[in-house]
């Protein structure tokens, strides 16, 4: 039983490698997809939000969602229930310090929604009060330290909710010749960033403004005065790195870098700049990816990264022959959730890919084919030296340890001769050790492979019975460096690799597992271990206690379906 489910597992993780040529010249990243058929009430995002909850809120042009990482909370306006969204048409979601939802419906004003008693309230326009929202068109939405509410229009400036007192305060930019495309461009509010000393910046379709909310005086800065000052100044979104450093992003102005302290913009294209309006640089949505790169939306050339130490782009684009590649034309919006997983919202859905998923990079069949049989290599085992740039990776197949450099895409064998015996050794796992070392699990144990000598030694452990180690399957290591795998049982080997622990169904076993069919699956602080069983699903085991508790589903799932992966 578990042979085959390890084989079925060198085939998935031989699909991930092995699935298009190479293209060494581009970083490469796995990307998911979430459409309408996965059950979103509208394939065009506007825009993605998560909650404190961890829930990630998707709103389209025709509903809002509530993804789980399993299923979607479709919430759709329904005409007479007051109880539902006020209009279809979802333009930005922000959360309050009381856990309530804001979520603005283009020209249906706002919605707050208490997602715990799942009822709401809405904000419309009202001409007879003065203690109203000012235009049902709400653009853009923020949250401040003091839980105000920010509004922003379209055409009509921006107001201030006090959720304490229930009053609307309203502001207008008086900015000339700011009349285009129809409407009053420097009152198209398109976001909004608090500074530590309270005051804010106002971003709108004619410039960045400085506010001062208890004076109410504002002052403007522009990009540039030339030929290209409208498409420099058109500012669609915003991300905050500090109270120094802006980062805007333009509608055919590119990226500009504001320096609050100097009150100097640089400008960064990714295309030759046009006079034709629309046309390139246009970028929607910016999100944090790392120290120094972020991901941008952009309307012309879809998904890309900002490097912003040396200013230059990099983009990910569809491609029919990977499934496994974005969505195709326009990106609409892009989020980083709390574990850095990007978000990013196109016209027909959305592209997930998680952070470390870069390390999946496809290379072309040859680096594993056995060039005498011509049979592809089982690949079980995986591990990528980001430092060195090189992939080690082992099968089933007994040739030994593969090492594929990433740059060249040359390979080579190792193969694990130990003790002078000539025998096939299988491998299942490969884990790093150190610096210099990598730990794989194979058929008859474990054993260390020096990367620098290319020399391997098998360990000579024992468990606690003076038996030694068989091999095994999911080589996983815990916080405290300590190594565990499965086979008929359970190995824990401590992080000096000089002593091991055997956990099976005997009566002798420090901890009594249900019975002998075990595939480990994860290890949680140390002190939990998630793994399958024979006619038992998916179990958590206390390894304090004992214990075991066998997670259930619901009745008409087979408890003999057996997980092979935890994520």
């Amino acid at each position: 039983m578990l042979r085959r489910l390890f084989i079925f597992q060198l085939l998935s993780v031989l699909t991930l490698l092995l699935v298009a040529p190479s293209a060494v010249a581009q970083r490469q990243y796995y990307f998911t997809q979430l459409t309408e058929k996965s059950g979103l009430t509208d394939g065009r995002i506007t825009c993605i939000f998560q909650d404190s909850k961890k829930y990630i809120w998707i709103g389209t042009d025709y509903g809002l969602n509530r993804y789980d990482g399993y299923s979607f909370l479709k919430i759709v306006h329904k005409p007479g229930d007051r109880n539902s969204l006020s209009g279809n048409k979802v333009s930005s979601i922000v959360e309050d310090k009381n856990g309530m939802l804001w979520i603005a419906a283009a020209f249906n004003g706002i919605n707050c929604y208490d997602p715990m008693r799942k009822k709401f309230r809405h904000f419309r326009h009202d001409s007879a009060s003065n203690n109203s929202i000012v235009y049902d068109d709400v653009k853009s939405l923020y949250v401040d330290s003091k839980n105000r509410l920010w509004i922003g229009y379209w055409g009509e400036g921006w107001s201030v909710l006090d959720q304490v007192t229930g009053k609307f305060q309203h502001f207008r930019s008086d900015g000339a010749d700011s009349n285009y495309y129809g409407r009053n461009t420097d009152n198209t509010i398109t976001a909004f960033a608090e500074q530590k000393d309270g005051n804010f910046w106002i971003v709108s379709e004619h410039g960045l403004h400085y506010f001062h909310p208890v004076k109410g005086v504002l002052s403007s800065h522009h990009c540039s005065t030339g030929s290209n000052y409208m498409l420099d100044n058109l500012f669609t979104c915003l991300y905050k790195q500090d109270d120094t450093t802006l980062l805007l992003g333009t509608w055919a102005g590119g990226i500009k870098k504001f320096n609050t302290a100097s009150g100097k913009f640089a400008s960064y294209y990714y295309s030759e700049k046009s006079t034709v309006h629309g046309v390139k640089n246009i970028v929607l949505g910016i999100a944090k990816r790392n120290s120094r790169e972020y991901w941008i939306a952009t309307a012309d050339k879809g998904l890309g990264v900002f490097d912003e130490q040396k200013g230059s782009f990099e983009f990910f684009l569809h491609s029919a022959d990977n499934p496994n590649s974005p969505i195709k034309d326009e990106c609409r919006a892009v989020y980083t959730d709390h574990q850095g997983t990007l978000w990013a919202g196109y016209d027909h859905g959305i592209s997930r890919c998680v952070q470390h998923s870069e390390h999946f990079r496809f290379f072309s069949l040859s680096p594993f084919f056995d060039k005498k049989t011509n049979v592809p290599l089982l690949t079980a085992a995986f591990y990528k030296d980001v430092t060195e740039g090189r992939v080690y990776t082992g099968g089933s197949d007994g040739r030994g340890l593969y090492i594929l450099n990433e740059k060249t895409g040359e390979s080579e064998v190792v193969p694990l001769s130990m003790d002078g015996a000539k025998r096939t050794y299988n491998i299942s796992s490969v884990l790093p050790y150190n610096e210099d070392s990598l730990l794989i699990l194979f058929n008859e144990g474990l054993c260390l492979f020096n990367k620098r000598t290319k020399l391997i030694r098998k360990l000579p452990l024992n468990d606690q019975y003076g038996k030694g180690l068989s091999g095994g399957d999911n080589l996983i290591r815990d916080k405290a460096g300590n190594f565990w795998y499965s086979n008929n049982c359970i190995y824990k080997v401590d992080a000096s690799l000089t002593s091991a622990t055997k956990l099976d169904n005997s009566s002798t076993s420090p901890v009594r597992l249900p019975n002998n069919y075990i595939l480990l699956l994860a290890i949680e602080n140390d002190t939990l271990a998630w793994y399958t069983s024979l006619n038992n699903g998916l179990l958590r085991l206390n390894l304090k206690s004992g214990s075991s508790e066998r997670i259930r589903f619901n009745r008409y799932i087979d408890p003999s379906i057996r997980y092979t992966s935890l994520l």
